[in-house]
């Protein structure tokens, strides 16, 4: 029976209380058998009758049934028969919902805490996904942020108002388009470019052409990110293809220290290199301080081939390989990977897709200026002995 199925479609509470009002029928009792003295014992004033309406050959009929399966049936509460039952009894006609109408709402929140809670989320700094040719309206916000902070902040910035923290969440969710965390870390130099010099520019030709050449590059940077994803998706559905995404990530201070003659002083920096199998979202983190090694050819083409070894096989039934950069910065300026200093390599071009692997540089620990060693010494006293280890030489 698709009793329920067709009692659900009726979407309003008063109709489907009318609909089942008039399957309940209300008589006087006929007969009491009290197992107690009437004094004491609590009668009923009323029977009730149910009854369930079905299709029997294409004919709607009337069925009798008890009380436990006209709840069943209709996947009701006991309590919503109980307040049938008391309407029938005190006025004979369904009852009418009157939730959310009364004036007297104690806890109802007040416009003006409501306008202080948006003006406090609108008072974040947000920004905009950066490589996106069309107009999201999605903004975000710094990914050490969450609701749970702001609405801690909300609370420092006005203690007398009495705001929840699901009040905080519901305003945030239904009145803001905003995710945590930065979609791109980093803007890269051609559109910073171009941003300064449409500030800068006053004539409305050459701001015209400007924005076609924003327009060109955030095209470009779309294709990149679409042939991205086209060959993470080929990577996972096809054996012939693997595919990998890599880039170095920013340079952190170390050691990471709040002292005041640590701030200011010359630190060391920790370079970090991500490699991110598409296939399978296998992650290899490789990362050293710069007295190890540089930032170059030599440095990229080694992890690439450490990475490929044990994780990437190419043979004749997996020969297809696509890699690719975190994110879009403009054309590679060649195929061929050389060292800094070389400006070329003799012998017969390579084909797209294919580089040398630069010749070893140092062997030997690389050397830093005499200024930041004597800094780094003079955090000594700063750093635990496990850092002194990594970080001191």
């Amino acid at each position: 029976m698709d009793i329920v199925p067709k009692f659900n479609l009726i979407k309003s509470w008063n109709d489907q209380t009318a609909y089942l009002t008039g399957l309940i029928s209300l008589c006087p009792v006929a007969q009491r058998r009290p197992q107690l003295p009437e004094d004491e014992s609590v009668l009923r004033t009323s029977t009730f009758y149910y009854k369930v309406r079905i299709v029997r050959e294409n004919v709607a009929v009337e069925e009798r049934v008890c009380k436990n399966a006209f709840v069943s049936l209709h996947g009701l509460t006991r309590r919503r028969i109980k307040t049938i039952q008391k309407s029938l009894q005190k006025s004979g006609t369904a009852p009418i919902d009157k939730r959310g109408r009364h004036l007297n709402r104690k806890h109802k929140l007040s416009v003006e805490t409501k306008n202080k809670i948006l003006e406090h989320n609108k008072s974040f700094k947000t920004r905009l996904s950066h490589y996106s040719l069309n107009k999201i309206k999605r903004i975000y916000l710094s990914a050490e942020l969450n609701v749970k902070k702001m609405c801690d902040m909300f609370k420092e910035k006005f203690p007398q108002v009495k705001a929840s923290y699901e009040t905080n969440r519901s305003i945030f969710c239904s009145k803001f388009n905003i995710s945590f965390g930065y979609p791109r870390s980093d803007t890269c130099s051609f559109c910073d470019q171009l941003k300064v010099q449409i500030d800068a520019c006053h004539e409305e030709k050459g701001i015209k052409d400007l924005i076609i050449q924003q327009k060109l590059h955030l095209a470009k940077a779309e294709v990149f990110y679409a042939r991205k994803k086209q060959a993470r998706l080929r990577s996972r559905t096809k054996a012939d293809t693997e595919a990998i995404c890599m880039d170095f990530g920013r340079n952190l201070p170390m050691p990471n220290l709040s002292t005041n003659d640590v701030y200011y002083s010359r630190q060391l920096s920790l370079f970090s290199f991500i490699v991110h199998k598409l296939s399978n979202s296998e992650v290899f983190f490789y990362a050293y301080p710069e007295t190890v090694e540089k930032k170059g050819a030599n440095e990229f083409c080694s992890f690439f081939v450490h990475t490929s070894n044990p994780a990437i096989k190419i043979t004749k039934e997996h020969p297809r390989l696509v890699f690719h950069r975190d994110t879009y910065i403009g054309l590679w300026n060649s195929s061929v990977i050389v060292p800094p200093r070389k400006k070329r390599i003799t012998g017969p071009p390579l084909p797209d897709g294919q580089f040398y692997h630069p010749p070893v540089a140092t062997f030997d620990d690389t050397p830093i200026p005499l200024e930041k060693y004597k800094d780094l010494q003079n955090f000594k006293k700063f750093c635990t002995p496990e850092s002194q280890l990594f970080i001191l030489i």
